[in-house]
């Protein structure tokens, strides 16, 4: 379509046609370049609703006709495109014409806008407002605030802007006023210089030594310093903007000579006064730059070492002032640093350092100089050690349980240069250490130059259980010296079991004893028989898995054993008041549960105690190792305490104290057990009756090896009593009633600490009508190392036991000591291997060798306490544990416990 350009003429608008079609590109290119111009929009468009439009085709014009009305509306415009105003003005008045017509009322928008001066900071600004003419009216003045501030600034600008005309009126020429603010504030004129004096150092010093020469200033101004600066001569040599003013003059030795120093102050406006001059001298010393000298004389240039040995390697080295340190350099590898004259150095070379090697040495003096020699060039040629590898010349073993020992084989092959090492140790396998084999824990074997072999002998343990075939490991591991391990590191060693199968327990007739030949009162007990197996899992006072845990709260018939061995340090009593229980030591793997501390009180009936130790505290007042005791309502019976240790109470070793006439019959035995060491031994109560005191050893107590109380009723049979410490071995008697006590049997020996012509029985109190036997011949002979008995107990003896001894084996006394020597105590088979105790091994070495004393609440040393260890005890219970698969009466778990008691025991 056609486009137009037009221009306004009067009250006209005058536009030329232009057909795109018929102009070439170039003008085409030139007409879209242009630009209508139009000076109010407004106008336009108003303009164009009203125009009539006159066609000139042939000149190409269009002429557009406005109605005559517009034109005498007129047009509004500022009288001026500038104004100037001087800040204090208060004001600057601003006239707004309307010209070219004033026919009717009409209006025109006014307002200020920003350009560098700051509303109502610089002006008083003003919003959009509507200016009213009335008809005729042609000049209005609008008067725009000036704010008179106090701060020196440039000259800013705003600007008045016209708009929005109405009334048939239109914007005239100038729309927009330029507003130029004037700064009326003057600046006040510092003309005042600082004050400055130097006030460090003081004129005339004289610096002799290397250090910073501090340079103070004191320096004021009427309005502020803004820096000072400090001068040596004419040179600058520091600054300081903050006070107190000063610098730090690191001096050295090129400063030496005379120095006038001054300062010089500045304020803000660039006043500045130096001070006034301060002489100082420096001289320092003249640092030493000379590096020393310095060359290797030994070893000579080309060497050749074939052979291990120490190189000395000598230096000779010297300095302008001193050599501090000479360092020995390997190539770049700083092998050692002397600082001492002559310097000199051990090189220890092996085949290790095989190769050429450049040797230079480098030395210091004090100012930090230093030189590096030439280097000497050396070659290492050492044949190379091979000490070897370390293995098992086979790797399996066997051998039987009764050979006693199996030599095992260490070679060392590839080589056999220079002193090695290889550890050797035992592990487990289905064998168990310290009951089927003599465990090594780790044993470093050492071979010198030149050896390749060596044989280590591990002990077989020869029980008398009848086992499978079993087997342990042997270890090599942690060569040294450069050896290393073979091929062969570990060997099995399998253990061909000797023994006939242990037999079963006979077919009962009668009453099922505790367990197999059992003897005495009270073994008729079934104990924890056809209860429940409570293990034993850990070695602590108290909480899951101890032994105190399967005591206290496990009620009804159990069977006690042990997955662990070691000390159990009791910080109170183990109170037993559940009757029906049985605590198999026996089943605890080496070396056995030791009870430390406190010990084991039991208050109830049927128990049955086997195969522990106990080691008491003689601080511990009023403790046993293991009272048998009534509290309140309850009353033990039926009690056998079989294979037990004990040692170190406060009062009794052991106690069997009923107390109370209301229980006929106790129905106790203490068997097989070692008790040792103690203020008291043994203690039968009054009023104690059908106890039985059989096959024990006591030793090393001040008295009661036992004692009995009165209206007693006892046999006390086969025991070997060694070095009392009181006025005889037994005594028998009290104002409770006579006695009726059976000895048959019982060695009566005389130690260290024994008294002279000490009485094997006496008595205290022993009332009308007590019957006592004690023969010193036959069968039943007892042995003194003095007197069977004291004067006092003569007219009680009778010639037949009061107390019957039917169905108690009675050894003779005359090997009495060698049976009880290696069957008494907790666990006699394992005293003289590793994992045997090491306080009975004691107390059997003193009665075989009369040593030993009487420690009357002395708490020995002991410093070889048992170990811990642990195993799993599932394998060897049996899987019905209780029925009775052979019908001789007792359970199958009851026969596991007969079996593992006989190995402890060394049956």
């Amino acid at each position: 379509m056609p486009v137009f350009f037009g221009q306004e003429y009067g009250h006209f608008i005058v536009c030329k046609i232009f057909n795109p079609q018929k102009i070439s590109d170039r003008k085409q290119r030139q007409h879209r370049q242009r630009r209508i111009i139009v000076k109010n929009i407004t106008t336009i468009k108003r303009f164009v609703s009203n125009l009539t439009c006159t066609l000139l085709a042939i000149t190409g014009l269009l002429v557009l006709s406005a109605p005559a009305s517009h034109a005498a509306s007129g047009a509004f415009t500022f009288s001026a495109s500038t104004y100037l105003v001087v800040e204090g003005a208060g004001k600057v008045n601003i006239t707004i014409n309307r010209v070219g017509g004033s026919t009717g009322a009409a209006t025109v928008g006014f307002r200020t806008g920003l350009i560098s001066a700051v509303n109502d900071q610089d002006y008083v600004g003003m919003p959009l407002s509507t200016l009213s003419f009335a008809s005729g009216v042609t000049q209005k003045v609008v008067s725009v605030g000036i704010i008179d501030d106090k701060v020196i600034e440039p000259t800013e600008t705003f600007k008045v802007l016209l708009s929005a005309p109405t009334g048939g009126a239109t914007l005239g020429s100038i729309t927009s006023a330029i507003i130029t603010l004037r700064d009326n504030d003057t600046i006040a004129v510092d003309a005042t210089a600082p004050t400055v004096s130097l006030t460090s150092p003081a004129s005339g010093v004289a610096l002799l030594s290397a250090q910073p020469l501090t340079m103070a200033a004191s320096a004021a101004d009427n309005v502020g310093v803004s820096k000072v600066e400090f001068y040596a001569g004419a040179t600058l040599i520091g600054s300081d903007s903050t006070a107190p003013y000063s610098f730090a003059w690191a001096v050295t030795s090129a400063n030496n000579g005379s120095h006038s120093l001054t300062a010089k102050a500045y304020d803000a406006t660039g006043n500045s006064k130096v001070s006034a001059a301060v002489a100082v001298t420096i001289n320092l010393p003249v640092p030493d730059v000379t590096a020393p000298t310095v060359s290797l004389t030994s070893p000579a240039s080309g060497a050749t070492y074939t052979s291990a040995q120490t190189v000395t390697v000598a230096v000779a080295a010297a300095d302008s002032v001193a050599v501090t340190k000479v360092e020995l350099y390997d190539g770049t590898t700083l092998k050692e640093t002397d600082s001492a004259a002559p310097y000199s150095f051990a090189w220890a070379i092996t085949s290790a350092n095989n190769g050429s090697h450049s040797l230079t040495a480098k030395a210091y003096d004090a100012a930090g100089n230093s030189k590096v020699s030439s280097a000497i060039p050396v070659t290492v040629n050492i044949a190379v050690a091979k000490p070897g590898s370390f293995e098992f010349a086979v790797g399996a073993h066997t051998v039987s349980e009764n050979g006693g020992y199996v030599d095992v084989t260490i070679d060392r092959v590839g080589g056999s240069d220079g002193q090695v090492s290889v550890d050797f140790r035992t592990a487990l396998g289905t064998a168990v250490n310290g009951e089927d084999y003599v465990g090594v824990s780790q044993k470093s074997l050492i071979f010198v130059n030149g050896e390749t072999w060596k044989t280590e002998r591990v002990g077989i343990v020869n029980d008398s259980v009848q086992e499978s075939e079993e087997s342990f490991k042997v270890i090599l591991s942690t060569p040294t010296a450069g050896a290393t391990l073979g091929a062969v590191t570990e060997s099995i060693l399998s253990i061909l079991d000797d023994d006939a199968a242990t037999p079963a327990p006979p077919v009962v007739n009668g009453p099922v004893k505790a367990f197999p030949g059992a003897e005495g009162f009270g073994t008729d007990t079934p104990a924890g028989r056809g209860g429940k197996i409570v293990k034993v899992t850990n070695l602590n006072d108290s909480g899951a898995g101890s032994l105190r845990e399967a005591l206290y709260n496990t009620t009804g018939k159990r069977i006690v054993v042990f997955e662990v061995a070691g000390i159990i340090n009791l910080t109170s009593p183990l109170v037993i008041r559940e009757p029906y229980v049985t605590i198999a030591g026996q089943t605890a793997p080496a070396p056995g549960i030791t009870l430390s501390g406190y010990g084991m009180r039991i208050y109830t009936h049927d128990v049955l105690l086997q195969h522990l130790f106990f080691r008491g505290n003689t601080t511990l007042v009023d403790q046993d190792c293991i009272s048998i005791q009534p509290s309140g309502t309850d009353r033990p019976y039926n009690v056998v305490v079989d294979h037990c240790s004990t040692a170190w109470a406060y009062d009794e070793n052991i106690s069997i104290f009923p107390g109370y006439t209301d229980q006929t019959d106790q129905n106790i035995t203490v068997s097989n057990s070692l008790v040792g060491e103690g203020h008291y031994g043994v203690l039968i109560g009054s009023n104690a009756t059908r106890v039985s005191f059989l096959r024990n050893v006591v030793l090393s107590t001040v008295e009661r090896q036992p004692r009995l109380g009165g209206a007693t009723y006892a046999h006390v049979v086969n025991n070997l009593l060694y070095n009392v410490g009181a006025y005889e071995f037994s005594a028998v008697g009290s104002t409770y009633g006579p006695d009726q006590v059976s000895y048959a049997g019982n060695s009566f020996v005389a130690g260290p600490s024994s008294r002279t012509s000490v009485p094997g029985l006496g008595t205290s109190s022993i009332q009308t009508g007590s019957k006592i036997y004690v023969p010193v011949s036959g069968a039943h002979a007892n042995t003194s190392s003095y007197n069977i008995t004291s004067s006092g107990i003569t007219s009680y003896m009778v010639g037949t036991p009061p107390v019957s001894l039917d169905g108690i084996t009675i050894t003779p006394v005359t090997s009495l000591q060698a049976t009880l020597a290696t069957s008494a105590g907790a666990r006699p088979a394992e005293r003289g291997t590793t994992y045997g105790d090491s306080v009975d091994e004691r107390f059997i070495s003193e009665i075989l060798t009369r040593s030993g004393s009487v420690k009357n609440r002395v708490q020995p040393a002991w410093s070889d306490k048992p170990i811990a260890s642990t195993r799993d005890i599932d394998p060897l219970l049996p899987a019905n544990p209780n029925g009775d698969d052979n019908g001789n009466g007792y359970t199958n778990i009851e026969e596991v416990l007969y079996r593992m008691a006989l190995q402890v025991e060394g049956k």
